[in-house]
């Protein structure tokens, strides 16, 4: 087509067709009252002149001229406004699984939870079968019999309120076998158990510290008193101090005693020494019973007349009885009195008092006044006379004797030492004999310079002092108590 030069500039909205002579229009094209205007340009003019550009065409680019120099950089602009954020991306893939951490502390235990209500009683079961009925009549043991019936028999029955197991006539007992290596592998055996030993070939009982055969006199057993078997070993040893019963409760044995009375007392004015109480000792054969009595040592004789001490009381073991010993004679009643060991003689100027006769087999007597000097005689012991008043002093008492029945060796029944009348010189009291004898008073006093029987020796009481400006210095002094002491081997 061949443009004209007014239409090159709309060449992009115009196209003519040279050869059917038309013309295309490809965009707007509006008149108005201003002109005539093509795609909003100006065209014709309201006067019909041209309006549109006056250049002429363009012409064709020319070569390429040399580039020029390079400017100098122009200074950096304002960095422009930021843009719009754009579209998230799609979501990655998720990573692998990365590894397990290490186990953390386990928590603190939490409070335990209230208690449930207690459920609802189930229903009770129904009630099982009866079993059968067991034969046998009162007080019989049953057992079951070879027809597998249970049975009971007359020969083989036990009392509940008694508790005793009876074995009838023609009825055999068996009891269980053991050799002694067997037997005494055994703990915890109580005393009564009863074994058949096959070692020996014999039916053996446990005594509590050893076995023993049936019918063997060492099966014995016994209480009473304060008992012992460290005391003397391989002994019991049983002692009584106050009265009571040696109880035999199986077997019989012969036992070894010793029965001590109490001593006798000094009165409380001018007073020998009191006798011991009788001893004696020896062996029984027991298989009952033994009742005990304790002597207790006389009285101390009072502060005023007539002044008199008493006689101690008697001990003993069954058949076996001792004498109280004597109290002494004082400065108004001379002569001591007898008893198991005689009272010493009392002090006084007349010169003729006598000790009191001891029981033979039990003491000795009493010691004489020393005299026509006023000094007492000391009371008898088992094992001597007591001592006559001497020149510069009253008498000792008698000794006693000794005995290792508990295991250890020990005096009893010692004589009270003579006490001595005011005025006498140099005027030393008499020394108790060994058992438990009491010392007498010298003649410078005070009375608490004597001392009563030692308890549980049967010791006389020592003499007691005169008086001075005719007031008593008493009382005397009391005998000691009494003892029982029973001893048996245990194997």
């Amino acid at each position: 087509m061949t443009v004209n030069r007014e239409l090159s500039q709309f060449a992009e909205f115009i196209t003519v067709n040279d050869t059917d002579k038309t013309v295309g229009i490809a965009t707007t094209v509006s008149i108005t009252a201003g002109g005539l205007y093509v795609g909003g340009v100006q065209a014709i003019r309201k006067d019909g002149t041209w309006g549109g550009s006056s250049a002429g065409i363009q012409g064709a680019t020319g070569t390429q001229g040399t580039t020029g120099t390079q400017g100098t950089t122009g200074t950096q602009g304002t960095t422009g406004a930021q843009g719009t954020t754009g579209t998230q991306g799609i979501q990655g893939l998720t990573g692998t699984q990365g590894a397990t951490g290490s186990q953390g502390t386990t928590g603190a235990q939490g409070a335990t939870g209230t208690q449930g209500a207690t459920g609802s009683q189930g229903t009770t079961g129904t009630q099982g079968a009866s079993g059968a009925t067991v034969g046998g009549t009162a007080n019989q043991v049953v057992y079951k019999n070879g027809s597998n019936v249970t049975s009971g028999s007359a020969n083989f029955t036990f009392n509940d309120s008694t508790n005793v197991i009876q074995v009838g006539s023609q009825t055999r007992w068996g009891m269980g076998a053991f050799t002694t290596t067997q037997r005494d592998a055994l703990s915890s055996v109580a005393a009564g158990t009863v074994i058949w030993n096959s070692t020996t070939g014999t039916a053996q009982v446990y005594t509590g510290t050893s076995w023993v055969d049936f019918g063997d006199s060492s099966f014995f057993s016994a209480s009473g008193g304060t008992e012992s078997t460290v005391s003397r070993i391989g002994w019991k040893v049983h002692t009584f101090t106050s009265p009571g019963t040696f109880t035999v409760s199986a077997g019989a044995k012969t036992v070894e005693y010793l029965v001590v009375a109490g001593g006798g007392s000094s009165p409380g004015f001018g007073g020998g020494g009191g006798g011991a109480g009788g001893m004696r000792t020896g062996t029984i054969t027991t298989s009952t019973p033994f009742s005990v009595t304790v002597g207790a040592g006389g009285a101390a004789g009072p502060s005023s007349p007539p002044w008199a001490g008493t006689n101690g009381s008697p001990s003993s073991f069954g058949p076996i009885s001792c004498t109280g010993g004597g109290t002494s004679g004082s400065d108004w009643l001379l002569a001591g009195s007898p008893g198991g060991s005689g009272g010493g003689a009392g002090s006084h100027g007349s010169g003729n008092g006598t000790g009191g006769n001891g029981t033979p087999g039990e003491g000795n007597n009493g010691g004489n006044q020393g005299g026509n000097i006023p000094t007492s005689g000391g009371g008898g012991g088992a094992g001597s006379v007591g001592e006559a008043g001497q020149p510069n002093r009253s008498g000792n008492g008698g000794i006693g004797l000794q005995s290792s029945i508990n295991g250890t060796s020990t005096y009893y029944a010692g004589g009270g030492g003579g006490g001595v009348r005011p005025g006498t010189s140099p005027g030393a009291g008499g020394t108790g004999g060994a058992g438990g004898g009491g010392n007498g008073v010298p003649t410078s006093g005070p009375g608490t310079n004597g001392s009563a029987g030692s308890s549980n020796t049967g010791g006389g009481g020592g003499g007691s002092w005169g008086y001075s400006a005719g007031v008593s210095n008493g009382p005397g002094f009391a005998g000691g108590s009494g003892i029982v002491i029973v001893a048996y081997p245990t194997a």
